[in-house]
């Protein structure tokens, strides 16, 4: 119900839009009892590394805080707030090189509607056409500085990756990591998706979904968010449901 309103009203208004985001990022806990399921799993005790990947204004962090306080999580996002000064807060964007990239940044008046900020322009113009055709957005660019996931000294249990089209590169630039921590990993399903699913394949994950706070095999792909783990790790072998 809640998906359907979101869907078919909320994000075809930009007042309601704009309104239900400042919301949601100042209220997430509100939010707690509709995102818990997707994170359930955290709850066990053997995660202990995560690594938040376009963390926005901390949503998901403070989510998978309050299922299990012990969790170390590393955030990266470009336009993160680390007011704090913690070294776990880094303010930069993650891909498949070390250097500067051009973001798109869409503005309604002098709002930017952060969320769907993007290194692919073709990622905002398709979200742009489906539900905010007719309106007056405007595209900013700047350059930010991006990076390698490899070339950081991290563990990590489990991965989850929103980054408005840009996973793919995002994850060859992994690939040591990955084959040194095999964590889950947790991509929202977009165009790039058969690349995705094909690049992770390479290393032995498939596709899964959540039940409970266990997985199994996801064969439809109907879910937004898509799971991914390795049948070659004896840890994940205990969290798969054989169906």
């Amino acid at each position: 119900m809640l998906s359907y309103l979101i869907n078919s009203i909320i994000r075809k208004n930009i007042f309601l839009y704009i309104f239900f985001l400042n919301f949601y990022k100042k209220y997430s806990d509100f939010f707690f009892f509709i995102e818990r399921k997707k994170y359930s799993f955290l709850k066990n005790s053997k995660f202990k590394n995560v690594i938040d990947i376009g963390s926005n204004k901390f949503q998901t962090y403070q989510l998978m805080k309050k299922l299990n306080h012990n969790l170390l999580i590393t955030c990266f996002d470009p336009f993160l707030e680390n007011k704090s000064n913690k070294k776990n807060f880094k303010k930069i964007a993650l891909g498949n090189f070390k250097g500067k990239k051009k973001i798109y940044m869409p503005y309604f008046k002098n709002t930017n509607l952060d969320s769907l900020n993007s290194f692919k322009l073709e990622n905002i113009n398709e979200y742009l056409d489906k539900y905010l055709k007719n309106t007056n957005i405007k595209i900013k660019q700047k350059k930010i500085n991006v990076n390698k996931l490899d070339n950081y000294k991290l563990n990590s249990d489990f991965i989850k990756i929103d980054a408005e089209g840009f996973e793919l590169e995002i994850l060859k630039g992994s690939f040591k990591h990955i084959k040194k921590s095999y964590p889950i990993i947790l991509i929202e399903k977009n165009y790039n998706f058969r690349k995705i699913k094909d690049c992770l394949k390479k290393l032995n994950y498939d596709a899964f979904k959540i039940l409970g706070e266990k997985f199994v095999i996801n064969r439809d792909y109907h879910e937004q968010d898509i799971f991914f783990l390795n049948k070659k790790s004896k840890f994940h072998k205990k969290l798969i449901i054989n169906t």
